[in-house]
């Protein structure tokens, strides 16, 4: 019995090792759900860190406000500028923190585009054409009046701004790859996929015979 019993205060003293660890007003900060971490605040974000064992660190992520989705940006060079050292504890920081980014790939949203044929696209990109006024594009035509003399030209400004962000990709993503000098990151590329996406938003009706004749 008495074996058991030491076996049994063993187990609990790890247990009590891997909680959290308690937050200012005395009580164990709860882990927040990683797969919404795009939604976490900053003290959902320090919850997290302290739950890796990182809560040394937490109060840098604090005084800088790094929120969930601050954290699908930051680089070792970020974490470096922040005071994380040495390198073997930023690197495990930074590895942490790429396990989350794998959640967000694994989420990307897979469009059927009539001319680029499955193409995948963030989910912020998707939380923008959810948007009404993303959607507002769905009823204007690419060629404007030209749909009335040609039938075929019905095409619209959603899928041509949808196939826009998806190029604007592919562009950074070469760039990125053939001039690493750049130092292009995640965030430069989503940058430009949101200014590709977004480039059409302005439009009135019937595309550009609306700049010329009502402006």
């Amino acid at each position: 019995m008495d074996g058991v019993g030491r076996t049994k205060r063993a187990r609990i003293a790890e247990e009590n090792e891997r909680t959290p660890e308690k937050g200012a007003g005395g009580r164990r900060q709860p882990v927040p759900n990683c797969a919404g971490f795009l939604q976490w605040d900053t003290e959902e974000v320090c919850a997290f860190l302290c739950s890796q064992k990182f809560e040394n660190w937490a109060p840098l992520f604090r005084e800088n406000k790094i929120t969930g989705t601050g954290l699908l940006y930051i680089t070792d060079s970020h974490l470096e500028d922040l005071g994380v050292s040495p390198l073997g504890v930023r690197l495990d920081l930074y590895h942490c923190l790429q396990k989350l980014n794998q959640a967000v790939i694994e989420t990307m949203k897979v469009f059927n585009d009539p001319v680029h044929g499955h193409i995948e696209l963030h989910p912020l990109l998707v939380k923008i054409i959810d948007t009404p006024q993303f959607q507002r594009l769905r009823y204007i035509k690419q060629l404007g009046g030209t749909y009335f003399v040609f039938p075929g030209a019905s095409h619209n400004r959603f899928e041509h701004s949808i196939g826009v962000g998806h190029l604007a990709g592919c562009l950074v993503r070469t760039l990125h790859e053939k001039q690493p000098g750049l130092q292009i990151n995640q965030r430069d590329i989503l940058c430009v996929q949101i200014a590709g996406l977004c480039h059409d938003l302005g439009h009135g009706p019937f595309s550009h015979m609306f700049d010329g004749r009502f402006i």
